[in-house]
């Protein structure tokens, strides 16, 4: 009897672990590809996170076993229409807690992104709207600058 829990806990262990990793839509096997990273910074206005949640209409997922602040995707080279989620913490985090008053948007940008280089969301928010654009890691900008209202969490979910 134990062997047969045994063995039901490995397949449904098995079975389950695919879906934990992260995954990349785009099957780059050449040179020819740019690097999408995901970024958080704390500012004087708060602390803002900024993640590519699409790219071309697919979903990148970050996967279970790292922060989506730390994954970075690779895609190819060329004209890119990215969704960058937003989320907006007035107030910072606490040490031991989570964060709190979260705000929240996303916005739809084009850009070109050339071979071999990196990009990185970026954004301010004042006034509740926020101006989101793309940049090369670095700091020159490579996108429109997109703005959105910030919208609570709390009225978001009403």
């Amino acid at each position: 009897m134990k062997n047969i829990f045994l063995i039901t806990y490995i397949i449904v262990l098995s079975a389950s672990l695919p879906g934990c990793a992260a995954t990349n839509p785009y099957n780059v096997v050449d040179d020819n590809y740019s690097l999408l990273h995901n970024w958080m910074k704390e500012k004087d206005e708060g602390l803002i996170s900024l993640f590519f949640n699409h790219s071309d209409d697919n979903f990148l997922n970050w996967g279970l076993f790292k922060a989506r602040k730390d994954v970075v995707f690779k895609v190819p080279s060329g004209h890119r229409v990215v969704i960058v989620n937003v989320i907006y913490a007035p107030n910072g985090v606490w040490r031991m807690g989570g964060p709190f008053n979260l705000h929240e948007t996303f916005v739809r940008i084009n850009f070109n992104a050339e071979k071999g280089k990196s990009y990185q969301p970026n954004a301010t928010i004042q006034n509740g709207i926020a101006e989101v654009w793309v940049e090369e890691v670095g700091g020159k900008i490579v996108s429109d600058v997109v703005s959105a209202k910030i919208i609570p969490y709390v009225e978001k979910y009403k």
